[in-house]
């Protein structure tokens, strides 16, 4: 038998292969303290109110720890180590995040979303095609439920919703699931999945960056399933989308809907777009009501992560004027997890003023709540950091609530997204039937 002897040099070239290429070091230790003092300098005078969810000895002994361990991180394990002092803070408007290609964190090649049911493969490039509407039951040696309980340490986050909307694009980012303990190896990412009552153990790894750093779908930009013109298949089973699924690219539109007599509106944000204010939106919105002698309306916000609060009143001001539509069992409310900051001040104007049933899910920020986030920047990672500045109380000062709790509740389900179902416009179209 021959036996092949391996040179020194050879041997050497064997095991470099083998060896995953080192992460950049960007900073110096000395700069990246230099960061963190910095950092926990100007969050506490900068925000409103810092320590209205952590204590100062907690967030400090947190600062303190990191400090010690610079020299033994590389420097997207510092990054993810200094986003978790910004989610401590546990409002959704305070948070940080990279601004220098090097620091973004890579993406692995799923789009995943927490149902009612668990957490399931929305989407995924083609030769996943196998996974997509899987439920993922473990990432590396850990339970998904273990999981879910972990990844608030690294979500900016209002409450339990705010966690559940964003959870699942924390999830696939190797560099967090890391800091968490979730994983030892960041380029190579062992996901379970349950495809249809049989267990599959795939090793994932990220997708490379394009040249802004970002990762091909690695951004939050569309809230549902696959982006339209990305090649990923989407676990929804063709057919027609379900109506707020119908306008992607769409921010703010409306449709009548003869069978229900009602007006169905679509808003995904509050500021005024570029070739309509968002006044005159809801003004033609409003006309077209008018003109089918609308009997009910219908406003989807669970998709709304918020705005201008200035521009709120001539929304809430048309609905008061239609006595035919403000009325109970005649205006409903969607809304969501994705339903935050300028959203809910306009949740919280129609709750005040108006007839609204809310039908959906809980939202993802507190009635009351800190906002108005405002920018600065570390002097050497560049990291960008939010700190909320303002303390938005439209309701009474001894509501305490998390969030506002939709009155007609109706949880999507995998199956249910799978089947182009939306269980909430079937619960007000059922509710209307009633009345």
């Amino acid at each position: 038998m021959h036996v092949r002897t391996l040179t020194l040099p050879l041997l050497a070239a064997l095991l470099l292969a083998q060896t995953p290429a080192p992460h950049p070091h960007l900073l110096t230790p000395a700069e990246w303290r230099e960061d963190v003092d910095f950092l926990a300098q100007e969050m506490p005078k900068r925000h409103k109110n810092l320590f209205h969810e952590t204590t100062p000895p907690a967030f400090h002994a947190a600062v303190a720890r990191l400090r010690q361990r610079i020299p033994e991180l590389d420097d997207l394990q510092i990054t993810a180590e200094i986003i978790k002092l910004g989610a401590m803070i546990g409002d959704a408007h305070t948070g940080i995040s990279a601004t220098r290609p090097e620091l973004r964190f890579p993406a692995l090649p799923l789009r995943l979303y927490l149902y009612s049911d668990g957490v399931f493969v929305q989407a995924a490039p083609p030769e996943l095609r196998e996974v997509v509407g899987a439920r993922v039951t473990r990432i590396g040696n850990t339970p998904i439920e273990r999981v879910m309980e972990l990844i608030p340490q690294v979500t900016d986050h209002s409450n339990a919703s705010t966690v559940n909307a964003f959870a699942v694009y924390r999830m696939v980012r190797p560099a967090l699931l890391q800091s968490l303990g979730i994983i030892d190896d960041v380029d190579h990412v062992p996901f379970t999945f349950d495809i249809h009552g049989t267990t599959k153990t795939l090793t994932l790894t990220p997708m490379p960056r394009k040249p802004d750093g970002n990762p091909s779908m690695g951004g939050i930009s569309f809230a549902m399933g696959a982006a339209p013109g990305s090649g990923w298949v989407d676990a929804r089973d063709g057919g027609t989308p379900p109506l707020y699924l119908q306008h992607p690219s769409d921010m703010n539109w409306f449709e009548y809907l003869p069978e229900q007599k009602a007006l169905f509106i679509e808003c995904k944000q509050v500021p005024d777009g570029e070739k309509e204010t968002l006044k005159a939106f809801f003004e033609r919105a409003y006309a077209e009501a008018d003109a089918r002698h609308a009997e009910r309306l219908i406003l989807d916000l669970r998709l709304n992560g918020g705005g201008d609060n200035t521009l709120l009143l001539p929304i809430v001001h048309g609905i008061i004027k239609r006595d035919v539509l403000n009325q109970k069992g005649h205006f409903f409310v969607i809304t969501g997890r994705l339903t935050q900051s300028a959203a809910q001040n306009l949740l919280n104007l129609l709750e005040k003023h108006t007839n609204a049933t809310f039908a959906g899910e809980p939202t993802g920020e507190r009635p009351n709540h800190y906002g108005e986030p405002v920018p600065f920047e570390l002097p050497h990672s560049r990291m960008r950091v939010n700190v909320s500045t303002l303390w938005w109380q439209d309701l009474d000062p001894r509501d305490t609530r998390d969030a506002t709790t939709p009155q007609l509740a109706a949880p999507l389900s995998s199956a249910d997204y799978a089947a182009n179902r939306d269980p909430v416009l079937e619960a007000i179209t059922k509710a209307m039937a009633a009345q």
